[in-house]
């Protein structure tokens, strides 16, 4: 229910208006949140960061979720994109988020931690399933200064590659089928291999069979005292 000030630069009649605006929750009506706005003032051309207004634009609109989180593991921080990712609520209308509640892990939260402690950088994926349907993410998490306070703090990034999750997947399972249908086929052909060889082997023992007994009825016909001859079945020499 507390105040939040914030900068926004809307385009009246296409021109870039920056603006300070202070918003607060009022509650719920039909399961949506109720935020009331009110104007502080418009900034001037000359007290605006060029710069840092490109920057907190793409910040807002990219859809890479970036967040910042204290070393004791809260949420301090949250781009739009983070709250569309997670499908959630906006920080200042939820109990205050932990990076345990986010990954559903105290270890990987204490992992983010100690890693940022020691100037290192962490990356892992991360399936989101309060999301419907579940996202896969890619997350990477830094070191960075709190602008604010000045202290260290870890700059979180999530990017959706549910859809390079899915193709990969499915891949897999392509690769897989593949090399299932390549193994069977191997099987076959190792199988109609044996069979022809066996085939062929039974071949050259029946003719070894045939020629072994020509052999032994021409040795018979040399040696043998008595004449010998061949009549057909009619008699016929």
């Amino acid at each position: 229910g507390e105040w939040v000030r914030d900068s926004w630069t809307p385009f009246p009649q296409d021109v870039p208006t920056t603006v300070v605006l202070d918003a607060k929750r009022l509650g719920e009506e039909e399961s949506r949140s109720v935020i009331l706005f009110r104007l502080v003032r418009h900034l001037e051309l000359r007290e605006a960061d060029p710069e840092g207004l490109r920057m907190m634009l793409t910040a807002r609109t990219t859809p890479v979720s970036v967040s910042m989180f204290d070393l004791s593991g809260q949420l301090l921080s949250e781009n739009p994109a983070g709250l569309s990712l997670r499908q959630a609520t906006p920080s200042w209308t939820r109990h205050a988020e932990t990076l345990a509640a986010r990954y559903g892990s105290a270890e990987c939260a204490e992992k983010i931690i100690l890693a940022v402690r020691h100037h290192d950088r962490v990356s892992f994926e991360y399936s989101t399933p309060q999301s419907d349907p579940p996202k896969v993410l890619a997350v990477t998490a830094r070191r960075v200064r709190d602008p604010v306070s000045g202290c260290i703090v870890a700059q979180i990034t999530d990017e959706d590659i549910s859809e390079k999750a899915v193709l990969a997947s499915s891949l897999a399972a392509l690769n897989q089928d593949l090399e299932s249908r390549v193994r069977e086929r191997s099987l076959e052909l190792e199988r109609v291999n044996k069979q022809l060889l066996s085939e062929i082997e039974a071949r050259k023992t029946a003719q070894r069979e045939v020629e072994a007994e020509r052999d032994f009825m021409r040795s018979l016909r040399e040696t043998i005292p008595i004449p010998v001859f061949y009549l057909g079945a009619d008699g016929v020499y």
